[in-house]
């Protein structure tokens, strides 16, 4: 990934080698993380690219996996776009810079409200 975690300003979609060395972790963790849930997985022409954001050290991946467990059932792109676009409730904020923040209840409301719309 670029240089020395350059997703903390600029959120990417990565693919799985990247994204598994930058979580220090084997493909079949990451697989786990995206059957059980708390991870999600965005297809873009036949690739499978994962957001960058959860190998973030500024951000407690249990927060986000909280946090796309409310987003259950919307579709993938949907939940990336949640993540990194300002959101009125969060003062303009991105969930992502809202968890930053250590604003969790905040974002897990927000996002509940974002799945009812």
């Amino acid at each position: 990934m670029r240089g020395a975690e350059p997703w903390r300003s600029d959120p990417q979609l990565v693919e799985e080698d990247e994204f598994a060395k930058a979580l220090g972790r084997p493909a079949t963790f990451i697989a786990k993380l995206v059957a059980n849930g708390t991870l999600f997985v965005v297809e873009r022409n036949g690739a499978r690219l994962y957001p960058s954001f959860f190998a973030d050290t500024t951000l407690e991946r249990r927060q986000l996996s909280a946090v796309v467990r409310l987003l259950r059932d919307l579709d993938n792109c949907t939940k990336w776009q949640f993540f990194i676009s300002g959101k009125g409730s969060l003062g303009g904020l991105t969930p992502l810079q809202a968890l930053r923040q250590g604003k969790l209840r905040q974002v897990k409301v927000t996002a509940e409200g974002f799945v009812e719309r």
